[in-house]
């Protein structure tokens, strides 16, 4: 059963918003200067080989405690999560300019 409580209390829950807040801010902030769709998606590509260089080798290998491959998944997927919210609000920004 789905507990409010204990998912307010639960620390990986608030590293998973970090992280999605994280891949949000920097890609929002590339959307808000972009002219076009284009350069939303080289901005998100670069995005998303550097969460995955960060997630999957850095954490894995020099985190302090050292990461599991689970956690970086899953770490990764909230950045990606909060990338495709800021890729769909940019793409809006960009309709609604040209339009």
């Amino acid at each position: 059963m789905f507990n409010i409580n204990s998912l307010m209390t639960d620390p990986v829950f608030y590293g998973e918003m970090a992280h999605a807040l994280g891949g949000y801010a920097i890609l929002l902030t590339i959307a808000f200067f972009s002219r076009s769709w284009k350069d939303m998606t080289i901005g998100w590509f670069i995005l998303l080989l550097l969460t995955a260089v960060k997630e999957f080798y850095y954490d894995t290998h020099f985190e302090i405690p050292v990461q599991d491959l689970k956690g970086g998944l899953r770490d990764f997927l909230s950045y990606q999560a909060g990338a495709a919210l800021a890729m769909f609000l940019g793409h809006l920004k960009l309709y609604f300019k040209n339009k």
